[in-house]
């Protein structure tokens, strides 16, 4: 929302200072991250149950809303490559600008997902078709993301989606890369 904060925390990589919600988002992103990364190389071997019973208290409604979404289940349409947590330098301009992907996925039909996990709920009940109502600042976010993924990895950005999911209520939203 601040384009002098954007541009010294991603474009001249000054951290902020830690605070409680980024600790809790930094937990929720990894258990996130290790339950996929089971799934992605063994969809067998977990069962959510197990999995949930893990779950420290104050993170536990963040992730049983992962589990019970597409990105948690990998038996519809497995990636034949999937990138977690992934850092990258995108150049725009003179500029470089630094991030981390939560999720790539890259499917064998040439496509590819770019998914970035919220711990905030979507403001509205239901996404209309129209995407008409996706924050300036997380499509901004994910054409950032879209741009870099079609760079580093030499893909047409018409053929990547971004995708948001809002761990506070489980709506997913997504934009095109054209």
């Amino acid at each position: 929302e601040c384009p002098s904060l954007y541009k010294w925390r991603y474009v001249y990589s000054i951290p902020a200072r830690p605070d409680e919600k980024m600790e809790k988002g930094e937990l929720i992103h990894k258990y996130i991250e290790n339950s996929t990364m089971l799934r992605f190389e063994d969809p067998k071997a977990i069962q959510d149950h197990l999995l949930q019973k893990y779950y420290p208290e104050g993170v536990k409604s963040y992730l049983e809303v992962f589990e019970e979404s597409e990105f948690a289940d990998f038996s519809d349409s497995t990636p034949r490559k999937l990138m977690l947590e992934q850092l990258f330098y995108y150049r725009i301009g003179k500029y470089f600008i630094t991030g981390k992907l939560d999720r790539v996925s890259l499917y064998k039909n040439g496509f590819a997902e770019v998914v970035d996990y919220k711990m905030s709920g979507h403001k509205i009940e239901k996404i209309p078709a129209s995407r008409a109502n996706m924050p300036e600042r997380y499509r901004l976010q994910l054409m950032t993301y879209i741009g870099a993924v079609s760079d580093i990895l030499g893909m047409d950005p018409d053929n990547i989606k971004g995708k948001l999911l809002y761990l506070g209520n489980g709506l997913v939203d997504s934009i095109s890369g054209s």
